[in-house]
């Protein structure tokens, strides 16, 4: 006991760590999404679209272009794979029609997990990165895909608004 008591007092004597910051809210950025790559220029000029409850009715998306979602109760989605959805968050789905193969990256604003479905299942990430500095765009998710119709599903938003950019 006495060394659990030891070990205790010897890190509350340890500085605190600092907070963590989106990597969007640096005291260097003169301004939010001025200065992003011509990849993203879209980013800025989103489209509304409601995200639906079920696979089978999903809006598409198309690649290049930037949308303003308004997602779901996650409560209100079909989520049926035995992932865990956390309570009070939010959840959809959008379709995506993909004309050439090659790596698609699909970008959030908000911390989300983000699957891709096809024919074939589920796709496997290839790659996640943090967002570009001085941006909202939170994280990006990397997938590699042939020609096809995809379903990309959303769970666990943390908000009911979700800015979403497929490249």
């Amino acid at each position: 006991p006495s060394k659990i008591l030891i070990a205790a007092a010897a890190l509350a004597l340890l500085p605190a760590a600092p907070a963590v910051q989106a990597h969007d809210a640096s005291a260097s950025c003169a301004a939010m999404n001025a200065a992003l790559p011509s990849v993203w220029a879209a980013w800025s000029q989103t489209q509304p679209l409601g995200a639906s409850t079920t696979a089978s009715n999903a809006s598409a998306i198309s690649p290049g272009h930037a949308y303003a979602v308004t997602l779901n109760p996650a409560a209100q989605v079909a989520l049926n794979d035995g992932k865990h959805i956390k309570p009070d968050t939010f959840a959809g789905y959008l379709g995506l029609d993909v004309t050439k193969a090659g790596t698609y990256t699909i970008a959030l604003d908000q911390a989300a997990w983000v699957d891709v479905i096809g024919r074939m299942g589920m796709a496997r990430s290839s790659g996640h990165q943090h967002g570009v500095a001085c941006s909202s765009i939170r994280k990006t998710v990397d997938f590699q895909l042939e020609p096809g119709h995809y379903t990309l599903r959303i769970a666990n938003a943390g908000r009911e608004a979700l800015t979403l950019e497929a490249q």
